[in-house]
């Protein structure tokens, strides 16, 4: 049950729930949420279930209603005003940095409809939000001004300007306010002209499948001249640097809204759009809103034998102790070999105490495929190269998607190549991403990420490796090995990939280029693999088959 708590905007108090992790400790500090609400909804509606879904997954989630709406205070009442819809979400991150538990560098905000056009809004000048995401996002000054995209004509938002006017004018002399819909007040008042998004819209908000006695489905007639001068589009392109996620449905009469916002966003991006959903489905649809918190993690996979992916197996399976490691049988006999000597080394290199005395190995995994929860299939494809041979990538064909592991990396990252000892492994890591090209893939995730500027553009992703590999081909691997000094050869990938230019020093990306410069470089010092590599990758890959099976 999520907590009761208020805080103000401006002197109205808001009330708002505050939803907690199940394991949830008061002095422990966790990733935070402010969630807002569709127009016209209220906290209790779906913002209140994707705080739910998300509080189970770790999250600490503040939702509310808005400043005059709900059980929020404020007059005059239902007043949609975009600009103090903004401020609440200010309020609610001022809130929420005095509470111990919350971890301010991991802080978020997102929202549903309009809620998530507001979200869109306030990150951009609200730096304290290092996230953002919208689900069916809706801007509301740019949907008073284009309804679904199709432009208002200039003289129809003037009477609808005409109107506040004289609206303001009657409760100023006495009137009773005047309200407008958000959705269809009576089922009569659907036609075959309706939308489908104001059609779901009635099901949602004047049936028992979303009512609410606090959510009114209307708004002020005052409100609009504060809707038409209000835009969450118009600085997007050069404030909203933060990472965004929209998530739309395919069906949504909303999703050229999403589709504007991904356009226009320069920062790190991804606009996952949900098949054969509508706007309202993503409210409250089980078969879209479902969460896996409480499936038993059962499996954790090695996808091959560098020890960074064993040597802390222990710290997974402490937590997890219901879990299995696996690895492929030529994997798991790649690790036995080594093992022993990583181990030595690298307790030399970084302490007894941050290595178990006895490292975990992977069990073999007996099979091509298995299953996951709804009936998933996921296919196991390898041995394949990419920074090492013996690499295993995860095909999930109903969801079309591919876990690449390290043979794709994010954009935003240089690549690990001491492996590439031979050109053929570097050939063979680029037949690798021909590979993943030929399954048709709609979303690749890679090995590899800096998490403060990866989308997960899986395009972008693939691009960024094939052309770092080709760059290392023919720029660096063609030449004679001593050909370069480290220095040189880490000035050619400054100089290719400018973008990388100005990771921090210290910083993994920023090591693995060192490494590649010394291992390549002239005088430089030399990476040992005791496993013969070339051997390893040329014992496979002769008989790969690249079809779409």
């Amino acid at each position: 049950m999520p907590k009761d708590v208020t805080f103000h905007n401006r002197g109205v108090q808001i009330a708002a729930h505050l939803y907690l992790p199940n394991t949830f400790q008061e002095d422990r500090k966790y990733p935070t949420l402010v969630g807002i609400h569709p127009a016209g909804g209220v906290k209790e509606q779906t913002i209140g279930l994707y705080a739910q879904q998300l509080a189970a997954h770790d999250f600490v989630v503040l939702v509310y209603d808005s400043s005059y709406q709900g059980a929020s205070g404020g007059e005059p009442r239902l007043l949609e005003d975009p600009t103090t819809r903004v401020e609440d979400a200010r309020c609610a991150a001022d809130f929420l940095t005095t509470q111990s538990f919350v971890d301010t560098e991991r802080m978020g905000v997102f929202g549903v409809c309009a809620g998530g056009g507001y979200s869109l809004a306030v990150a951009q000048t609200e730096r304290r939000f290092k996230a953002v995401a919208g689900v069916s996002a809706t801007p509301m000054g740019e949907a008073a001004r284009r309804f679904f995209g199709n432009p208002i004509p200039p003289a129809e938002q003037i009477k609808s300007l005409e109107a506040a006017a004289a609206a303001r004018t009657a409760t100023a002399n006495g009137a009773d306010p005047v309200y407008v819909p958000f959705v269809p007040v009576r089922l009569e008042d659907i036609d075959d002209s309706t939308p489908t998004m104001l059609r779901e819209g009635y099901d949602y908000y004047r049936t028992p499948r979303g009512q609410h006695p606090n959510s009114k489905g209307r708004f002020l007639m005052t409100s609009m001249d504060k809707m038409l001068a209000f835009s969450t589009f118009q600085l997007l392109p050069t404030l909203l640097t933060q990472p965004l996620l929209l998530i739309a449905g395919s069906e949504a009469d909303t999703k050229i809204y999403s589709d504007e916002a991904y356009d226009l966003s320069e920062g790190p991006k991804e606009l996952f759009v949900v098949k054969n959903a509508t706007h309202i489905a993503l409210y409250d649809k089980p078969e879209y809103i479902r969460s896996n918190a409480n499936v038993p993690l059962v499996a954790i996979f090695t996808t091959h034998f560098h020890p960074d992916h064993y040597l802390a197996a222990h710290v997974i399976l402490e937590s997890f102790p219901g879990a299995n490691l696996y690895a492929t049988e030529k994997t798991v006999a790649l690790i036995n070999d080594i093992i022993e000597g990583k181990t030595l080394f690298w307790k030399s290199a970084l302490g007894d105490e941050n290595i178990a005395s006895s490292p975990i190995v992977p069990k073999t995994f007996p099979s091509t495929f298995f299953s996951l929860p709804g009936d998933d299939i996921v296919h196991l494809l390898g041995p394949v190269n990419g920074d090492s041979p013996e690499q295993t990538m995860f095909w999930i064909p109903s969801i079309k998607t591919l876990i690449a592991g390290n043979v794709v990396y994010g954009h935003g990252i240089h690549m690990w190549l001491a492996d590439l000892d031979d050109p053929s492994m570097t050939e063979a890591w680029l037949d690798s991403l021909q590979l993943i090209e030929s399954r048709g893939a709609e979303r690749i995730i890679p090995g590899h990420a800096l998490g403060d500027q990866h989308n997960f553009n899986g395009n972008q992703d693939m691009e960024h490796t094939r052309a770092y590999v080709r760059f290392f081909q023919n720029e660096i691997e063609s030449k004679l090995r001593d050909t370069f000094t480290p220095k040189e050869i880490t000035a050619k990938f400054d100089q290719a990939f400018p973008e990388l230019a100005e990771t921090k020093e210290g910083s993994t990306s920023k090591l693995l280029l060192q490494i590649n410069a010394q291992h390549f470089g002239r005088g430089g010092q030399r990476q040992m693999h005791d496993v013969d590599l070339v051997a390893l990758q040329k014992s496979y890959t002769a008989s790969w088959n690249f079809s779409k099976n």
